[in-house]
């Protein structure tokens, strides 16, 4: 596994040939290196929707075609907006064991 660090909370994955961006905050980040545009990978992975995570990801993501992998809120957001339309997967929430 090889795992490069951006800056803040940015981060690529690769395992196996399979590539993931987390929390892809690129542009106007001193530290990432990197233009969204020069990004490859096979998904987008969010932990949440504050702006210093979401970043570049809905770019990023049409770029390469790929799904936005996030929290349930987020997905339907993605699903209901003009930007990802079906491509986002949400991650299933979790059981509340204090029901």
């Amino acid at each position: 596994m090889n795992i490069t660090y951006y800056g803040h909370s940015s981060m690529l994955v690769e395992e196996g040939g399979v590539r993931v961006i987390i929390d892809p905050l690129l542009s106007g980040n001193p530290g990432s290196g990197i233009k969204p545009s020069d990004v490859k990978v096979d998904a987008v992975v969010l932990t949440h929707g504050h702006s210093d995570h979401f970043g570049d990801c809905i770019e990023i993501a049409k770029q390469n075609d790929c799904p936005i992998i996030a929290v349930y809120e987020l997905a339907v957001y993605f699903r209901l907006s003009r930007f990802m339309n079906s491509r986002c997967t949400a991650v299933p929430r979790a059981s509340n064991p204090m029901a």
